[in-house]
């Protein structure tokens, strides 16, 4: 049960994460790059912090199961 809750907790973590990720991508961006690299390099900030969306949700699903198979195995 407690790699369960950790997984989890693992999952939650990370899809908060990903959401910072994604609203703040602009911010995060150096000032240094021109309009276009900047607005490139956010691009790509937002698709990984979505990648980071997308695994927590299959960790959490992952745990989600194996506790349900757990449960039914008993």
């Amino acid at each position: 049960m407690i790699p369960i809750l950790t997984a989890l907790a693992l999952a939650a973590g990370m899809f908060a994460f990903g959401t910072w990720g994604r609203r703040n991508a602009d911010s995060l961006v150096p000032q240094a790059f021109s309009a276009y690299g900047k607005a490139k390099k956010a691009q790509q900030m937002r698709r990984n912090a979505r990648l980071i969306q997308v695994s927590a949700g299959v960790l959490a699903l992952i745990a989600v199961g194996d506790l349900v198979f757990s449960a039914v195995s008993r």
